[in-house]
Parts: structure tokens; C-alpha cells; sequence
């Protein structure tokens, strides 16, 4: 049975880990002709108003006996949106229409336009609130407070 563990080394300005995978337990017999591999991470976000995006960027090395040495390397940026931006307004509003269903269907309509929204690029399934929520965030939250 694969084995992971995980050790923070630091948390602050960076995150840097080290992560050890065997796929023996430390106990069994098998344990001492195993490869293992050793990966190294280091991680950093900023956050930027002005831009509005929030960018992270990793940074990895690996090691095992079987592999050799690894090097990856990672760069993502998402973009901060408003409360009252197309997509979160659009998933406010079909949460409500599930809720009520005053509407027959109204919510193939919003799901069409959220589409059309995604499609033409005038935003993205990736982007956050300045708190950090999502849109799945922002549809169980606020399907949550519908039911209460």
C-alpha cells in the first residue's frame, strides 16, 4: 500500500514542503529494496487589486533511485471578478429559480447564458471573488441560504 508523508517547512512569505512516497509500509520486509521518491515544493501566491488577479507560482524537485532528478514548474493566474459580475449573478439567479420554479425551465435559460458567457470569453469558470470564493462556492452558499 502506497505511503505518503508530508512536512511544511515553511508557510511564510512561501510554502515549502517535503513530500516522501514509498509504496511499502516502514514495517514491511519488502520496505528495504524499495525505490521511494522525495519531492521538494516551494509555493508562492500574490495578490494584486490593482490588477485584479491572483497569481501562484510553484516551483518542484523530485528525486527516486529508479527516476533520477525532476524539475517542474508551475505559473497560474486568476482573475478577481466583482460580486456583481455576469457569472455569479447568473448562478445567484438559478439557484433562485430552483428554489422557487415559479418558472418552468428558467434555469435551461440561465444555464444557456452562462454557457454563451464562457464560450465568447467574457469570463471564466476559474475566477474569484476578492475572498477567494468560486462559483461552485458562490451556488452552495447561496443554494444554503435558500433552504434555511
Amino acid at each position: 500500500m502506497k505511503q505518503t508523508t508530508s512536512v511544511t517547512l515553511c508557510r511564510w512569505p512561501a510554502t515549502l514542503s517535503r513530500r516522501v512516497t514509498r509504496a511499502h509500509d516502514p514495517d514491511c520486509p519488502e520496505n528495504a529494496f524499495e525505490d521511494f521518491a522525495t519531492e521538494v515544493d516551494w509555493r508562492i501566491s500574490l495578490c494584486s487589486a490593482l490588477l485584479r488577479r491572483k497569481f501562484s507560482m510553484a516551483i518542484g524537485i523530485s528525486h527516486s533511485l529508479l527516476k533520477g532528478f525532476g524539475v517542474r514548474a508551475g505559473l497560474e493566474a486568476i482573475i478577481i471578478v466583482g460580486e456583481d459580475s455576469k457569472p455569479f449573478s447568473l448562478i445567484r439567479q438559478f439557484n433562485k429559480a430552483r428554489v422557487e420554479l415559479r418558472k418552468p425551465g428558467y434555469w435551461k435559460q440561465i444555464a444557456m447564458e452562462l454557457e454563451e458567457v464562457f464560450q465568447t470569453r467574457q469570463a471564466s469558470p476559474h475566477s474569484r471573488l476578492s475572498d477567494g470564493q468560486t462559483l461552485i462556492h458562490v451556488c452552495y452558499n447561496s443554494l444554503y441560504q435558500l433552504h434555511r
